[in-house]
């Protein structure tokens, strides 16, 4: 035990023999020996946040892991019957009963040693000593390869054919683009020769030809969606295979096998509908080459996808990187450049591009069909001498090669963890007496735990006795001393209330909370036109000056009840009459939300001051809203933190308990009247939870502020700060009324439940509520007895009287749609729309200019892919040549293609300021076109700049136009494209509920624009019901057109460029109206985007 900081984490990764690098001295001895190189084999690590498959049940979840981490259970009837009861035995017969789950996976299946770091956080008591309780012996020999490989495999098909959402994204997609490709291309496939117009390939095999290449370009962006889904599986491994469950070849080969069928059902889908639309011929032989071919090249693109989530960990890292992969492979493809066009420094470009064998693989086995014409084209291709089995080889050779290296990505790190010799220890000691003022100062910033004097200098010698089953602690052991209970708040709760009070705003006006008969409940999911009550018929009330705790056993209802309460809840059904001050909305309240969601790059103090800013009254002064800032920082005790920047996943930062701290400041820096907190003391030690509720107990007193928090096994001293408690059982109340009486209210009812003066009264009311209380003849007392006795007392019946004052109940119903339209979003916020845009704007800013790495990639991918197109395209030809006009064309297509996947990156980071957007908006901070207009005046200047040093390298390498009109326009509809692109971004991100849902739909945008851009298929070429639509909804088109006027028209070194531009159709449209109707597409995304971050939410409360 300890505080935030000091070291109790780092002390038990040491001991379990969990830390990888670092120095440590001293010994670990267990059971009276030194600690062997298997004592992993033999101990259990419970993680502080585990992660499991969320579409398996928790049987399920624990049934896979007595598969592989019980050697001994070795039918399915055995480890069924272990698996039941360890559902018993954990109380886990119920699905909220999930946080008890990791405990059971971990401690029930090693024989010795369990360590478990903060394990009860979010569990109750009686929970946690259940859980920690159960042991079992079982030979910890571990099981095969084949087990485990068993397991990995049917755990991951089930997991896999459960995500309905993403199979149904999947197989929309391939449905909705092989019909368009099937469209685009219908029947072009039925042609004869001559195959040549002079020297010159026909049109109508150029047409072929453009179907297979899009073909692979699907194939290259299909299974993108695999990316998040293959991260979120690998931080998983990383947790199995730490507690040794299974070991990384079962692992990589479960994840490379179970993709396989849908892969295949997939690409058969699209296939299908491709083959039969554009009229390939009916030969069986020429179907499976094409066939195989097309879905090898998908497991070749998967596995490319499972190298990018091994390596990288990260969804946003690896789309970021997945433009520059998709320009190079499909620059090589063969077909926008001739291979023998390829500079000679490229000249091994094409022999690593998957996308050139598979497209070779294509090409040869149609155009074999057709003889020595057909061979004519494939020698025109420079494809000649290969056949497509040896193609089909080649690419097997790819998916070996990839999924090599995710094999060696995931085998575990190295443990570089160094032990330090008594003698070295006392060596570095003398050291670091001799260093001078500076490096003592630099030492004195480390933390306890990781400063080398924390240790002394005496080796450390730490014995861990394992006690066997049964076995009493040794003689002398020390035993928990018993406290007597405390029956009143403490008058020296932690906070300076003078500070508090010494504000120069006007103080709120005090609420009254009070409901009666409030019933909630949602609609049943498996039972189609039934409802699930999760709230009944809950009275209460709660003045000014008072914290009412809602407590009760998991699933008991209080964070739904104090979702309803705060009017923040969008689904579902609310009955009954809740008033604040006699009105039906609050006027100003605080929501501290359980989960900690912040800007990592900000820093403590900045975090506060943005949420000042925005919360605080605009007629406040800068030196008020900073003396506020301080005040609460100090209230907080965030002081010592408040210059640290918070941190997130990928940045080390503050501890759990200090950001627990920092998002109920960032809430209530404004001091509303009226004050939720969800959990507030989750993730913190005792000291630091008492610390921060006598905080909140010093704001309530100073202000009269009105408190409702729910709270998870509070300590005594924490529970004395609570004026009233209202305890849950399965959604009806079971007691209601002053905290201090709660134990002698049910000592003194007729079923005489007399608590322990020894133990925490907060933790026996906890048994009372869970169900495990007994009355004086030993018989339990459920909750539906205790239901009855409430109802039955004087305290319910003056309840019930009070209550009747309130008015007459109501019934209003919360639209099952993902929409916010809980009353809170109708309140208006605290600052006009001006200041709301200037804030996130510093704060937008502030995070830019941190985010080095992010803002360096970008421009860095930027630069690189307009080398690399410039090197491709060096100095293009002029003249009459064929060449000068495909090449240019060549060059100014992919432009436009690559400004729309190079954005892509932008999907994983908007999700995930999505959470934050939602706390905040749900809190008022801001409107939703404050943000909208914020992202938006952000991305202009970065991509402003980004594209610039894109288009200047790229112009004058490849030698376009010359002049500087021309090389403006150019960059004005790059830039157009880049920020539409971005805009897109955002409006899947926000009509998709998960990135992988994102990233199917963006295969479907994509190639709508693609395929009606003019390249592919000229315009004239499309037939009439295809064409007067098709191109006017294609933002690509435009761009296109836009982008080849500006070089072919009137431009002299092209003689030939007229009758270029009318075979394109792009006679109709002058440059300047082209690049006029860019903005309207650009316009209505931006509309797009805003409309769906006001319309959907998926934060469903």
């Amino acid at each position: 035990m300890g505080p935030s900081g000091s070291g109790k984490s780092t002390l038990l990764d040491l001991v379990s023999d969990r830390k990888l690098d670092g120095l440590y001295s001293g010994s670990i001895v267990v059971n009276g020996r030194e600690r062997s190189p298997h004592f992993r084999k033999h101990t259990a690590y419970v993680l502080q946040k585990t992660l499991n498959l969320a579409s398996l049940t928790v049987e399920e979840t624990i049934y896979y892991s007595v598969w592989t981490r019980v050697a001994s259970l070795r039918t399915r009837k055995e480890r069924q019957q272990r698996v039941e009861e360890l559902l018993t035995l954990l109380k886990l017969e119920e699905s909220q009963a999930a946080p008890r789950s990791p405990a059971a996976l971990e401690t029930l299946f090693r024989q010795h040693l369990a360590v478990t770091p903060q394990r009860s956080n979010d569990v109750d008591a009686p929970a946690t000593g259940t859980a920690l309780s159960a042991k079992y012996h079982d030979d910890v020999a571990e099981t095969s390869t084949w087990t485990q490989l068993q397991m990995l495999l049917h755990r991951t098909f089930t997991a896999r054919i459960r995500d309905t959402a993403d199979l149904r994204a999947h197989a929309t997609k391939n449905a909705v683009v092989g019909l368009l490709v099937g469209v685009l291309f219908y029947n072009q496939a039925h042609i004869a020769p001559p195959f040549f117009v002079g020297q010159a390939i026909s049109p109508q095999v150029t047409g072929v030809n453009a179907m297979l290449f899009l073909t692979i370009m699907f194939s290259a962006v299909s299974n993108l969606q695999s990316v998040p889904m293959l991260c979120d599986q690998s931080l998983l491994y990383r947790q199995e295979v730490a507690a040794r469950a299974y070991g990384p070849v079962p692992y990589w080969l479960a994840s490379l096998v179970v993709p396989l069928p849908f892969l295949l059902a997939f690409h058969f889908v699209f296939f299908c509908t491709v083959f039969y639309l554009v009229g390939f011929p009916r030969d069986a032989e020429f179907f499976f080459a094409f066939t195989g071919i097309v879905f090898t090249t998908n497991v070749v693109v998967f596995a490319m996808g499972f190298v990018l989530a091994t390596v990288t960990g990260s969804a946003q890292v690896a789309i970021a990187l997945y433009p520059i992969s998709f320009v190079v492979l499909v620059q090589f493809a063969g077909f926008l450049i001739n291979l023998r066009s390829i500079p000679p420094g490229w000249i091994w470009g094409p022999y690593v591009s998957f996308a050139r064998w598979a497209l070779q693989g294509l090409m040869v086995a149609h155009w074999s069909l057709y003889g020595r014409a057909g061979r004519a084209v494939i020698d025109a291709f420079a494809y000649d001498g290969l056949l497509p089995s040896t193609c089909a080889w080649i690419l097997f050779a790819f998916i070996g090669g990839f999924a090599g290296v995710s094999l060696w990505k995931l085998l575990p790190p190295r443990k570089r963890l160094q032990h330090l010799p008594p003698e070295a220890l006392a060596a570095s000691s003398k050291r670091h007496d001799e260093t001078d003022a500076a490096a003592a100062a630099a030492a004195d910033a480390l933390s306890p735990a990781d400063s080398p004097a924390a240790h002394g200098d005496e080796p450390l010698a730490l014995e861990m006795v394992a006690l066997e089953d049964g076995r009493a602690p040794a003689a002398g052991t020390a035993q928990p001393p018993s406290y007597a209970p405390v029956q009143q708040r403490p008058s020296d709760a932690v906070g300076d209330d003078a500070a508090l009070a010494e504000e120069d705003d006007a103080p709120a006006e005090p609420c009254h909370v009070s409901f009666r008969r409030v019933t909630y409940a949602v609609a049943d999911r498996a039972h189609r036109g039934r409802s699930v009550t999760l709230l009944d018929g809950v009275s209460g009330d709660v003045a000014p000056g008072e914290m009412c705790a809602l407590m009760g056993a998991s699933g008991a209802g209080k964070s739904t009840l104090l979702d309803v309460l705060a009017a923040r809840k969008t689904t579902g059904r609310v009955a009954g009459v809740v008033r604040y001050n006699a009105e039906r909305a609050p006027a100003a309240l605080a929501y501290v939300l359980q989960d900690n969601v912040h800007l990592g790059l900000l820093t403590v103090r900045e975090t506060i001051h943005f949420a000042a800013q925005l919360r605080l009254p605009e007629t406040w002064t800068d030196a008020a809203k900073r003396r506020r800032v301080s005040t609460i920082i100090d209230a907080l005790q965030l002081r010592d933190v408040a210059d640290s920047r918070v941190g997130d996943e990928a940045r080390r930062g503050i501890s759990g308990g200090q950001l627990k701290r920092l998002s109920i400041a960032v809430e209530i820096v404004h001091l509303p009247a009226l004050l939720f907190f969800d959990e507030p003391t989750t993730g913190l030690d005792s000291a630091t939870s008492f610390e921060v509720m006598s905080a909140v107990r010093a704001l309530t007193d100073a202000r009269r502020r009105t408190v409702l928090a729910t709270i998870h096994q509070p300590s005594r001293r924490c529970f004395a700060l609570f004026d009233k408690l209202l305890l849950l059982f399965r959604g009806r109340v079971i007691f209601f009324g002053a905290a201090a009486d709660a134990v002698a209210f049910f000592a003194a009812s007729p079923l005489r439940l007399a608590g322990d003066a020894s133990v925490n009264p907060a933790e026996w009311l906890m048994d009372v509520a869970g169900g495990k209380a007994r009355d004086p003849l030993g018989a339990e007392v459920d909750g539906q007895q205790l239901v009855a006795l409430f109802e039955a007392s004087c305290a319910a019946a003056a309840d019930a009287a009070v209550a009747a004052d309130d008015g007459a109940p109501t019934d209003a119903a919360v639209d099952e749609a993902p929409r916010d339209v809980s009353a809170a979003s109708q309140r208006a916020c605290a600052t006009s729309a001006r200041n709301q845009v200037t804030v996130l704007l510093r704060r937008g800013l502030v995070v830019l200019s941190r985010d080095s790495v992010a803002t360096v990639f970008a421009l860095v991918r930027h630069v690189a892919v307009s080398v690399f197109f410039g090197t491709i395209y060096l100095h293009l030809s002029t003249g009459s040549g064929f060449a000068a006009y495909t090449n240019r064309m060549g060059v100014l297509y992919f432009n436009t293609v690559f400004f729309i996947v190079s954005n892509l990156q932008a999907l994983p980071a908007m999700l995930d300021q999505r959470l934050l957007f939602y706390r905040e908006r749900g809190a008022r901070a801001y409107d939703t076109f404050a943000y909208w207009m914020s992202v938006w005046l952000l991305q202009v200047p970065v991509m402003a700049t980004n594209v610039l040093v894109y288009a200047a390298i790229l112009y004058h390498m490849v030698g376009l136009r010359p002049g500087a009109a021309h090389f403006f326009y150019f960059y004005y509809v790059l830039l157009l494209m880049s920020l539409w692109s971005v805009q897109l971004a955002g409006f899947v991100a926000s009509i998709a509920e998960s990135t992988q849902a994102a990233l199917s739909y963006f295969p479907i945008v994509m190639f709508v624009n693609v395929g009606f851009a003019g390249y592919l298929i000229f315009l004239p070429r499309f037939p009439a019901w295809l064409g007067n639509w098709g191109p006017y909804v294609s933002i690509m088109r435009f761009a296109f057109q836009s982008l080849v006027l500006n070089e072919f028209q009137g431009n002299a070194a092209l003689p030939e460029a007229g009758v270029y531009l009318a075979n394109m159709g792009f006679t109709q449209l002058s440059k300047t109206a082209t690049a006029l109707l860019l903005l309207p597409f650009y316009a209505f995304f931006n509309v797009a985007f805003l409309g769906a971050l006001h319309l959907v939410n998926f934060e469903k409360r």
